[in-house]
């Protein structure tokens, strides 16, 4: 006979104390990115703004060139700004690998002590009683396990 468990996966990412550190350090990580990057957009904007007001008395070929040059570094900063992004979602994904990689083993033990031989995701199932639900356990013991994980965002490479 199966005797059923069920763990609410996200909640026990969102809710572990290394779950919520993650996500503030992401959220940290992300405010500090904008604030960097903010001063650049700002240039880019106000130099668009000032080339705009030029572009008509310069003569065709320069005004080309001015354009031309604009317009790469901002394509190169929109490449900065995606590479940042990436760099922060590769480094959120690493945090909550090695968040998983904690919870494993803990689910299992759980389940094992409980004699419950199959396990449901809480958001696959539409309903069921609190009595099966071991994300409260699963959340006390990972807390205790891994109360920190460390983001670590890898540095940019050098232009």
């Amino acid at each position: 006979m199966a005797r059923v468990a069920v763990l609410d996966r996200v909640a026990l990412m969102q809710n572990s104390a290394a779950g919520r550190d993650i996500a503030e350090q992401i959220r940290t990580i992300t405010a500090k990115a904008k604030i960097e990057l903010q001063a650049e957009a700002d240039a880019l904007r106000r130099e668009a703004a000032t080339l705009k007001q030029k572009m008509p008395l310069l003569v065709p070929k320069d005004a080309a060139k001015a354009a031309q040059d604009l317009q790469a570094r901002q394509k190169a900063f929109a490449a900065e700004v995606q590479q940042r992004q990436q760099a922060i979602n590769a480094a959120n994904l690493e945090a909550q690998k090695k968040l998983d990689a904690a919870a494993g083993p803990i689910v299992l033990k759980i389940l094992n002590d409980g004699h419950a031989n199959v396990m449901l995701d809480g958001m696959a199932v539409a309903s069921y009683d609190d009595a099966l639900d071991i994300t409260p356990p699963a959340v006390a013991k990972l807390d205790a396990a891994l109360p920190h994980v460390d983001v670590v965002l890898e540095p940019a490479a050098k232009k």
